[in-house]
């Protein structure tokens, strides 16, 4: 057997509300670990919405997060974390355990307590009849859901993260390979292959991966514009490394990590938009990007000068 994973991010530019950098784990055969998985799933699970014909859809965020409706990306998250037999999720808190996400959230009135219903829009029972035509298609293909990761930033965290790193793109590195370092622990002795989206234009992560795979012996490396790939051995063991361009259409794993932490970032930015919404009546909620999260900062800035609210808790700086 080996493992797949797949890393995507969500919110790298905004001015408001975390970043969040996701992970989804996946067990299958060894001659099915390059495979595409939309194809070994066509059964249960498509790629576009307008051929899903009943089936699970599972593609890039930007194409089923409509706004103000979460429930294409409820509806594909929650179908594949009942499919590996996880307890009813009623709540923020609950869900963030189940996808290991370790958020310090207590300095953020905003973020607490963490009682937002969930789903918000998906029946559970939707999702759990996917989780069954999954763990049926899944069989079949010789594969099986493993976990959930999730790191959300919140403001604060990512302030000081950017005044350490002077780069964003090193403050995403450092959430990418503990998700790898995780995914490592579980695997054990079996082969890993990590997809994941890639950073910006860089071509060359060589540097990058000795910080998680140093003990590891690199063997192949092959840089370019469309993808970049390592392997790695260390025993008997081999882990692959890809990062793609455009990763979310080419790798379902990557694919579901982008609804993943698209998701998860959704759901601070409920929590957020409900606390000053109740305190200042009349205000129109914000997704935290450049423009509109400034109209935001700006219709509430004497609300929250009177009230001794930190910049830097809510206005990402870098």
């Amino acid at each position: 057997m080996a493992y797949v994973l797949g890393i995507d991010e969500a919110g790298l530019s905004p001015v408001i509300g975390p970043l969040v950098v996701s992970g989804t784990l996946f067990k299958t055969s060894e001659e099915f670990e390059g495979a595409n998985f939309w194809r070994l799933l066509e059964d249960c699970v498509s790629s576009r919405l307008k051929d899903a014909a009943g089936r699970l859809v599972v593609a890039d965020s930007k194409k089923l997060h409509k706004k103000g409706n979460l429930s294409r990306l409820e509806e594909g998250i929650f179908s594949f974390l009942y499919s590996r037999g996880a307890k009813r999720v009623t709540n923020l808190a609950g869900f963030l355990k189940q996808v290991n996400a370790q958020v310090e959230h207590e300095q953020y009135p905003w973020y607490r307590p963490q009682d937002l219903k969930l789903p918000t829009k998906v029946w559970r029972n939707t999702a759990r009849k996917h989780a069954e035509r999954l763990n049926a298609g899944m069989a079949k293909a010789g594969m099986a859901f493993a976990a959930y990761y999730s790191e959300p930033v919140l403001g604060g965290q990512f302030n000081a993260d950017i005044a350490r790193t002077r780069n964003k793109a090193m403050l995403l590195w450092e959430r990418v390979s503990r998700i790898v370092y995780n995914s490592l622990k579980v695997c054990g002795d079996e082969n890993l292959t990590v997809c994941i989206d890639k950073l910006g234009g860089r071509e060359r992560y060589d540097d990058l991966l000795e910080d998680v795979l140093g003990e590891m012996q690199p063997k192949r490396a092959k840089a370019g514009r469309d993808i970049s790939a390592y392997e790695y051995f260390v025993g008997g063991k081999r882990v692959r490394v890809l990062f793609l361009k455009s990763g979310e259409e080419k790798a379902l794993p990557v694919a579901l990590a982008s609804m993943l932490s698209k998701y998860v970032r959704e759901l601070f930015l409920l929590q957020l938009n409900a606390w000053f919404r109740e305190r200042l009546p009349g205000l129109k909620p914000t997704a935290g990007y450049y423009k509109d999260g400034w109209r935001f900062l700006n219709e509430t800035q004497e609300f929250r000068e009177a009230n001794g609210i930190e910049e830097t808790l809510l206005i990402r700086k870098g």
